[in-house]
């Protein structure tokens, strides 16, 4: 859950707790993702990596909730070096955290892990195509990836974009830069491809807007599904259809 690579780390943990929307949201997509996991049978021990670890929330939550089971190695992988900083002050028994970024070119997983979160983060990163062949070769043949994305497109994608500006006052001058934002808003309505708002690319989107889940799924699907190399378990849409949550198991 990475923020933008020009902005100060975030405290993403804050988006979890009181009786906002947003942490409702938020709460029933953290157990939509233990209900995944538990469904996967993924066994007693093991190695686990969430790749965009922000600073440790997530995996301090799967300890609390006691999953994946104390005998699994845990690891946290962020850009930020501050987020990595703040999940080791955590003391997690088990996990280690180490800097990694999913936009890198040079950058590969240390290790193959029997199971790869990545929660709220292809839509940070500059490239989710390039981000999306790294925690492939990070999961293990047989082992499991679960994705979870937002949806942006659509009635919840302009639902998203006023209620963002009208609860949290954002303006998104750090995506727009300047741009008319009257197109982005008639492309919502019209269903239209919102890729097209990233260009040119970046090393990394602090909003999410201009992430088009549609194209994510269908990139997913070819790249991963199609070809054999994995095969799909789950596909959820937790949160009322505001997010998308992705299981796949590794097969070749």
């Amino acid at each position: 859950m990475p923020t933008s690579h020009s902005e100060g780390p975030v405290d993403h943990e804050k988006s979890y707790r009181g009786l906002s929307l947003r942490a409702l949201v938020h709460r029933a997509r953290l157990r939509a993702i233990v209900g995944a996991l538990r469904r996967a049978a993924i066994g007693p021990s093991g190695r686990l990596a969430d790749f965009g670890c922000s600073n440790g929330f997530i995996l301090s939550e799967l300890r609390v909730a006691r999953f994946p089971y104390p005998g699994w190695e845990l690891w946290g992988f962020d850009h930020a070096v501050g987020y990595i900083d703040a999940a080791r002050q955590r003391q997690m028994a088990g996990a280690r955290f180490e800097p990694f970024d999913l936009d890198g070119p040079g950058d590969e997983p240390p290790l193959e892990f029997d199971v790869v979160l990545c929660l709220e983060t292809l839509e940070h990163v500059g490239s989710y195509r390039v981000a999306l062949g790294k925690l492939a070769r990070a999961t293990r043949v047989g082992g499991c990836l679960l994705i979870s994305v937002p949806n942006e497109v659509g009635v919840h994608g302009a639902l998203k974009f006023f209620g963002r500006k009208l609860l949290m006052r954002q303006t998104y001058e750090g995506f727009f830069r300047g741009r008319p934002q009257g197109p982005y808003v008639r492309a919502l309505f019209r269903g239209e491809d919102l890729e097209q708002f990233r260009e040119p690319p970046r090393h990394g989107w602090g909003d999410h807007l201009g992430f088009d889940v549609r194209r994510f799924e269908e990139y997913l699907r070819a790249q991963l599904i199609d070809t054999g190399s994995f095969e799909s378990t789950e596909a959820r849409r937790p949160s009322l259809g505001l997010g998308r949550l992705y299981l796949l198991r590794r097969r070749s």
